[in-house]
């Protein structure tokens, strides 16, 4: 019984050596071996966690526990979802750069650093959802320039150029973004998962101000006349532009004076167009 107890001890104090060595993307990739692996990983120190959520610019933590997100392990599983995102939006983004003229190609800029994209959330007032965050730590638009695109006729804004602009869909879309409303809060409760603002950044305007259940199951009162989006990408007379919904992260597409709902997604809507 006791080599039994001394072997045990010694497979866990050797796989505790093997986690010290391993960065958090390996770490994650080891916890998919199997189930004791799994449980060594996400069992590792919360504050461990926490301190590499903010060491790659994951600023908006997971809030105090609450029963729709009761864990001990919140940290991690935090880390996780945003590192699959991470690894999602540039996947996309590599398939789709592959089919643009080599103008537009050429024209993209390295990411923005982390105190770009924070200086960037304080001009604007709010949190930059998750995607179009990640989309920018990869590659801070295009320089403008005769024939540069990015989708359509449109080219990707760069991060100075980012606007916070309010939208009006018309009555036929805004179902589109209640359902996608509706699957944001059964996957991520806000009050877990925050994806516009914390309560240390300057409030956005009165006007973007919106009203969401926190809980599943609850009704979601949405103010769709008046949405709060950033907008990423835009054509040179500004008559066809492309904005995310800072609330849903749904993107929306404005022809002239009318808005409309484009895709649930920014990976949805780098699809479209691959399409």
């Amino acid at each position: 019984m006791s080599n039994a107890t001394e072997v045990l001890c010694s497979k866990q104090h050797l796989l505790r050596r093997v986690l010290e060595g391993l960065n958090p993307g390996e770490a994650c990739k080891m916890a998919l071996v199997c189930k004791q692996w799994h449980d060594a990983v996400t069992n590792r120190s919360d504050l461990y966690w926490r301190d590499q959520c903010i060491k790659v610019g994951f600023w908006n933590p997971p809030e105090s526990r609450s029963p729709d997100c009761a864990t001990d392990n919140q940290w991690f599983f935090y880390f996780a979802k945003r590192m699959i995102c991470r690894v999602r939006i540039r996947n996309f983004f590599l398939k789709y750069v592959a089919f643009l003229p080599r103008t537009g190609q050429l024209a993209f800029n390295p990411g923005a650093s982390l105190p770009e994209l924070d200086q960037t959330e304080h001009k604007l007032g709010v949190r930059m959802p998750w995607e179009l965050w990640e989309l920018y730590r990869y590659r801070n638009g295009q320089s403008p320039a005769s024939g540069v695109f990015w989708t359509d006729d449109t080219r990707l804004l760069c991060l100075s150029e980012l606007q916070l602009e309010h939208r009006e869909l018309g009555s036929n879309h805004k179902n589109f973004r209640t359902t996608a409303m509706e699957s944001l809060l059964s996957a991520f409760p806000l009050s877990c998962f925050p994806l516009s603002k914390d309560q240390n950044r300057p409030p956005p305007p009165a006007s973007a101000v919106y009203e969401a259940g926190c809980s599943r199951g609850k009704e979601t009162t949405l103010i769709a006349s008046d949405i709060p989006c950033i907008l990423f990408a835009e054509n040179a007379s500004g008559n066809h532009k492309y904005s995310m919904d800072i609330v849903t992260g749904c993107v929306l597409k404005t022809r002239g004076l009318t808005t409309t709902f484009f895709a649930p997604s920014l990976q949805r809507y780098i699809q479209i167009h691959l399409m």
